[in-house]
C-alpha cells in the first residue's frame, strides 16, 4: 500500500460520480426488475453499527442483482409513526436533564439546533439529515434517494388508509375489547412516552390452568398461569410465596384463590371480582391442588422466588422440562433433608417433598430422559443463583418448542411437535373448562408518575392476525420471496404463527387517522 493512499478521497470521488451519473436511479424499462426492501429505520436517535449491518446486507444483494442484469430499485424511508419521537420532544420541552444529556453529550447537538427539534418532525428530520442519510451516503449504499419519504407524508398516509379500508372490507379489522397499558395510579391508559421502566414490555397471553384445592373447607379454584400449557401433565408440585398476601375471591361467580395483587388484574381485564377474605401465603403451603388434566393431587411448597405480583401468584412446577423448576426442586429437597423443620412448620411432611420426582412428558433430541436435568448438569449449574440458569432455560424451551414430541399420555396429540400442537391443545383445554386465559406483561412496567402499569381491556380496533386463512396466505407469500439471508425465512413464519389479535390504533402520537373511527 502506498503512503499516499487516501480512502476518504477515493470514496468521496466515487460517491460524486454515482450521484452525477444517476447510477442508482432506475427508470422502468420493461427488463427484469428487482425491488429490494428493508424495514425503515426509526430516527428517534442516531445511527449505530447495527443499522450498518441491516442496510448493508440488502445493498450487497442489490448490487449483485444489478451485475446479473436486473433493473434494481432500492429505496429508503423513515418510520416516524408512534409515540417515541413525540415523547422525546415533550421531554426536551420540559428541559429534562436526561434527554438533554442524550442529545448534547451523546449526539453532539449544538444549543442553537435544539430549538429546531421542538416539533416531532423537526426532531426526526435532524436525525435523518445529520445521522442516517449522511451515514448511509458515506457507506455508499446504492439507494435511489428520489423516492425518499416518511410515514407522516400525505401520500404514505393515503396508502395506509387504503390498506385499512381494504382490511375492513375483507373482515380482517374489528372493534372490540383489547388489552392496553393502564396506570393504576393515574387510572388511565398510558403510552410508551409515559413509561419509566418496561418500555419494551410485550403483552403475553397466559394460559390459566384451573387447579382445584380446598380453602377453609370449601372447594376453590387455584388458577396457575403458564406460557407452556402443554407441560401440564408434567406438574409435580406448586409454589406460593409464604410471606405474600393472597385472597379468596369470587371471580365471575366462582370461588378462586389468587394473590391479592391478581384480583385487581382480573378486574382490569373485565372480570367480575369480589374479594371475600385475605390470607397469608403460608396458610396455603402443604395444601394439595388437583391437576385438571391428570386428576393427580400435588402439594404446594413455599418459595421466596415466587413473584406474587405477577399473574396469579400461584406457580406450577414442571421440573422435567424447566431448568428453573428442576434446580428449585433440588434445593427444596436438600432443605427437606438438612432442615426438615422448615417444612414441618408449615404442616408439610418433609418426606413428601423428598419423594417428588420429575415427570418427563415429551422427548427432545440432544437431551436425556429428563431434559431439564440434562441441561442443568451439562452446564454445571448447582444453584438457582447461577446466572447461566436463565440462558439454559431459554435454550431448552426453544428446543422443546421446535422439536419436542409429546408422549403417548397426550392421546390425540401424542407424538406431535410442541410448536404444531400447542395452540390446539390450549383451545381444547379452554373449551373443556380446564383452562382459561389472562393477559400479563413480559416484564414489570412502571409509569413516570411512579404507579404500576397493568394490562387492562378496553374498547379498540384490532387486526385479526389470528385469522387462519390470512396466516396461510401470508405463509405462501413468505415461501415465494427472496429472504436474505435465507435463515430469516423461518423467523417470518414463526412470527406469523404467534401473532394474534393486534391493536390497530393509539390515542396519542404520530400516524394516520383510522378513516372510519370518529
Amino acid at each position: 500500500m502506498t503512503d499516499d493512499y487516501d480512502p476518504e478521497a477515493i470514496e468521496s470521488r466515487w460517491r460524486r460520480r454515482w450521484a452525477e451519473t444517476g447510477a442508482y436511479r432506475p427508470e422502468p424499462d420493461g427488463e427484469d426488475a428487482t425491488f429490494v426492501t428493508v424495514p425503515y429505520p426509526y430516527p428517534s436517535g442516531g445511527m449505530h453499527i447495527g443499522h450498518c449491518r441491516t442496510y448493508t446486507v440488502p445493498d450487497v444483494y442489490a448490487r449483485y442483482r444489478r451485475q446479473q442484469g436486473d433493473n434494481v430499485l432500492y429505496p429508503m424511508a423513515w418510520h416516524v409513526t408512534g409515540t417515541p419521537i413525540v415523547g422525546a420532544v415533550e421531554r426536551l420541552e420540559k428541559g429534562e436533564e436526561d434527554q438533554l444529556s442524550v442529545l448534547q453529550d451523546t449526539y453532539g447537538v449544538p444549543d442553537d439546533t435544539l430549538d429546531e427539534m421542538t416539533t416531532p418532525m423537526g426532531y426526526a428530520n435532524h436525525f435523518v439529515e445529520e445521522h442516517y442519510k449522511t451515514g448511509m451516503e458515506q457507506l455508499g449504499l446504492s439507494v435511489d434517494w428520489r423516492r425518499e419519504f416518511t410515514t407522516e407524508d400525505a401520500r404514505y398516509s393515503q396508502f395506509v388508509t387504503w390498506q385499512y379500508e381494504t382490511l375492513e372490507d375483507r373482515g380482517l379489522l374489528e372493534q372490540g375489547l383489547h388489552p392496553v397499558k393502564y396506570c393504576t395510579n393515574e387510572q388511565q391508559p398510558v403510552t410508551t412516552h409515559d413509561i419509566l421502566e418496561g418500555e419494551e414490555a410485550e403483552f403475553q397471553e397466559y394460559t390459566l390452568v384451573r387447579f382445584e384445592t380446598t380453602v377453609d373447607g370449601e372447594e376453590t379454584v387455584a388458577p396457575m398461569a403458564t406460557l407452556r400449557p402443554e407441560t401440564v401433565r408434567g406438574v409435580t408440585n406448586a409454589y406460593v410465596d409464604p410471606q405474600a398476601t393472597y385472597a379468596v375471591a369470587t371471580v365471575d361467580g366462582e370461588r378462586w384463590v389468587v394473590s391479592e395483587a391478581a384480583t385487581e388484574k382480573f378486574r382490569l381485564q373485565e372480570r367480575d371480582v369480589t374479594v371475600e377474605s385475605t390470607l397469608s401465603g403460608e396458610t396455603l403451603v402443604g395444601s394439595d391442588v388437583t391437576n385438571p388434566v391428570t386428576g393427580e393431587a400435588v402439594p404446594i411448597l413455599p418459595a421466596g422466588f415466587v413473584d406474587a405480583a405477577n399473574a396469579t401468584g400461584v406457580v406450577m412446577s414442571v421440573p422435567a422440562h424447566s431448568p428453573d423448576d428442576y434446580v428449585a426442586l433440588e434445593e427444596a429437597k436438600a432443605d427437606a433433608e438438612d432442615a426438615p423443620e422448615r417444612f414441618a412448620d408449615y404442616g408439610l411432611d418433609p418426606e413428601r417433598v423428598l419423594g417428588i420426582e420429575p415427570e418427563p412428558i415429551f422427548d427432545v433430541e440432544g437431551y436425556g430422559d429428563v431434559p431439564a436435568r440434562s441441561a442443568v448438569e451439562e452446564a454445571g449449574i448447582e444453584s438457582s443463583d447461577d446466572p447461566a440458569l436463565e440462558e439454559v432455560t431459554g435454550d431448552l424451551y426453544n428446543a422443546e418448542f421446535r422439536e419436542g414430541r409429546l408422549h403417548e399420555s397426550y392421546g390425540e396429540f401424542a407424538n406431535g411437535v410442541v410448536a404444531e400442537v400447542r395452540d390446539e391443545f390450549r383451545r381444547e383445554g379452554v373449551a373443556a373448562g380446564r383452562f382459561e386465559t389472562m393477559q400479563e406483561f413480559s416484564e414489570e412496567v412502571v409509569c413516570r408518575c411512579g404507579g404500576d402499569v397493568e394490562v387492562a381491556k378496553q374498547e379498540t380496533w384490532f387486526l385479526r392476525y389470528n385469522d387462519e386463512a390470512w396466516k396461510a396466505k401470508t405463509k405462501q407469500v413468505i415461501e415465494g420471496l427472496d429472504a436474505i439471508p435465507e435463515n430469516t425465512r423461518g423467523q417470518y413464519t414463526e412470527t406469523v404463527d404467534w401473532l394474534n389479535e393486534w391493536p390497530a390504533i393509539r390515542n396519542y402520537g404520530l400516524g394516520t387517522k383510522l378513516p372510519f373511527d370518529p
